[in-house]
């Protein structure tokens, strides 16, 4: 699957762009947004038994309040990872080595999900997502040289 969005973050804390969780229940499906602790924007998905796998855009490095980007994050099933790009720049991946849960938690724009509440701070446009890895020319597109389209493609 792919996810993409554009951000634009009034204040940054632990936040959630696109989320399905139920951190009562250890339910992280699936969580995108941005890491306080890393300071970066962040992927997760979740097993939904408490183990996850993340990764940060640490390319891209440290965003700033006021300003927009666009995401796009993608499990590619067939590699077996788990990526995520900034601005359409270069993808930071990391190995998947769980089974990523599919449960029943509500699928939230803005917050993390069900339980915490961790609310974007900020502006959320043009949320995508594909039941497929978008390719590269995909993602250039939909980016647009930070003009952004949308679908369709």
């Amino acid at each position: 699957w792919t996810w993409t969005a554009w951000v634009y973050a009034d204040s940054l804390g632990e936040s959630w762009v696109v989320g399905k969780d139920n951190a009562a229940a250890n339910g992280i499906e699936y969580l995108l947004g941005h890491s306080v602790g890393a300071a970066r924007f962040r992927i997760y998905i979740g097993d939904g038994a408490g183990n996850n796998t993340n990764v940060d855009a640490n390319t891209f490095g440290a965003p700033t309040t006021a300003t927009w980007y666009w995401l796009a994050a993608w499990h590619d099933l067939a590699a077996d990872t788990l990526n995520i790009s900034v601005n359409n720049g270069a993808a930071d991946s990391a190995t998947v080595t769980i089974t990523p849960a599919v449960g029943t938690s509500a699928f939230s724009i803005g917050r993390d999900g069900e339980f915490n509440g961790q609310y974007w701070n900020g502006r959320i446009d043009a949320v995508g997502f594909w039941k497929r890895v978008l390719n590269a020319d995909e993602r250039t597109l939909l980016y647009n040289g930070g003009n952004g389209r949308e679908y369709p493609l």
